[in-house]
C-alpha cells in the first residue's frame, strides 16, 4: 500500500514539475501584441500578422490598418444620416486632450442625432489616440459607408491599437 501511494505522489509531482517548466517556457515565445476580439461568438486570442486557426478555417491578419463597410441590420431602423455623423466628427475633433481607453473599461461615445461615434480599444492595456487623428479616420473612409447607407469600421492594425466605429 505504501509503495502505491509513493508511487501516486511521485507520478503527481512529476507532472506538476512539467506543467511548470512548460509554463515557464511558453512565457518566452508569447506574442508581444495580443488583440482579443470576439470572432463569431468565441473569444479568441490574435497576434498582429499571425495566423489563426478558427472554425477550421485560417484567417489572416492585415499588418496595417483595415476599415470596412457593413449593411445596417434592418431591425436597428434606418442607418444614420451624413449630417449627423459629420457633427459627430467635428465633436472628435473639437476634443481636448488625447484620447486614452482601457480594454476592460470599454469605448469612447459621442453621438449627435442618429449617429454614435466611438473609439475602442483593440488590444490588452491601455491605448491612447489624438482625438483630431480619430476624426480623420471617421471622417474617410468611415464617413463614406454612412454616405453609402451602410455602417463602417476602421481598426487600426498595430500603432495605435484602437477601433473607429460611426454608426
Amino acid at each position: 500500500m505504501h509503495v502505491t501511494s509513493f508511487t501516486s505522489l511521485a507520478v503527481v509531482l512529476g507532472c506538476l514539475a512539467g506543467m511548470g517548466l512548460a509554463a515557464a517556457t511558453e512565457g518566452d515565445q508569447a506574442p508581444t501584441a495580443i488583440f482579443e476580439h470576439n470572432w463569431l461568438g468565441e473569444l479568441t486570442e490574435i497576434s498582429t500578422g499571425a495566423t489563426v486557426k478558427n472554425r477550421k478555417r485560417a484567417i489572416k491578419l492585415s499588418d496595417g490598418p483595415i476599415s470596412k463597410c457593413t449593411d445596417y441590420p434592418k431591425g436597428f431602423g434606418p442607418p444614420p444620416t451624413v449630417e449627423d455623423c459629420k457633427a459627430v466628427v467635428e465633436q472628435f475633433k473639437a476634443q481636448t486632450g488625447d484620447i486614452t481607453v482601457k480594454l476592460v473599461e470599454g469605448c469612447v461615445f459621442k453621438t449627435s442625432g442618429t449617429c454614435t461615434g466611438s473609439v475602442c480599444p483593440q488590444k490588452l492595456g491601455q491605448s491612447t489616440i489624438p482625438p483630431a487623428t480619430a476624426a480623420q479616420f471617421m471622417a474617410s473612409p468611415v464617413l463614406d459607408c454612412i454616405a453609402n447607407g451602410q455602417r463602417g469600421w476602421w481598426i487600426d492594425g498595430k500603432n495605435w491599437g484602437v477601433g473607429v466605429y460611426l454608426t
